[in-house]
């Protein structure tokens, strides 16, 4: 079994509700038994039909939605007692994502090879796998302290990907394993993990 984990905080759009209804439904149906939290704020609060939720004593606005995004996930993998698939709040799951954590890592990313965006961000922040293992906590840590020592002007937007990409290099390729000291981190095809409409091999739609 594994968990799973979503960051939102709402900025007044109800059709995020709508998505995150869509989130948990979906991973209920495929992700047997998992445990699902939500990280946000509690001027948010707690979101229905979820296990729990993580959430800032401070309302998150929109200046710092991506830094607070990427301190939560780091908090998520550093917390995490066993694998656990954290995601945007407007993924849809369609297979289940156990078997994507055999193997010898750490933390699974998604890795786009192709296009313009791939260019500066080739991170696709949309999701990532982490397994709870000391590898794990450290490349965590790493993505945490790497997302908050980047200018404020990228916190709003943008710095959950740019970070992995400053404490990991941009130099790799999807499938491939980038193996620092204590820690491995999976390259995942972001096509085949996250694609934007449903395909006969796809895990999620993003």
């Amino acid at each position: 079994m594994i968990d799973v984990g979503f960051f939102y905080v709402d900025m007044g759009r109800p059709w995020w509700r709508e998505a995150i209804g869509d989130l948990i439904s979906t991973a209920r149906k495929t992700q047997h038994g998992c445990r699902i939290t939500h990280y946000g704020d509690q001027p948010t609060g707690q979101i229905p039909g979820t296990d729990g939720s993580i959430l800032a004593t401070e309302r998150i606005d929109a200046g710092v939605l991506m830094v607070s995004k990427a301190f939560m996930w780091a908090t998520a993998g550093m917390r995490a007692d066993r694998c656990t698939v954290l995601t945007d709040a407007d993924v849809t799951f369609q297979r289940d994502m156990e078997p994507l954590f055999e193997g010898d890592w750490d933390v699974g990313l998604l890795w786009r090879a192709e296009g313009a965006a791939s260019m500066a961000q080739p991170y696709l922040a949309a999701m990532a796998l982490t397994k709870p293992t000391p590898g794990a906590r450290e490349c965590w840590r790493i993505y945490r302290d790497g997302a908050g020592n980047l200018p404020r002007g990228w916190q709003a937007w943008w710095v959950d990907q740019v970070a992995f990409g400053i404490v990991l290099g941009t130099v790799h390729h999807r499938d491939g394993i980038i193996a620092a000291p204590g820690l491995k981190v999976k390259l995942f095809d972001a096509d085949l993990l996250a694609p934007k409409v449903p395909t006969e091999k796809g895990y999620t739609v993003h």
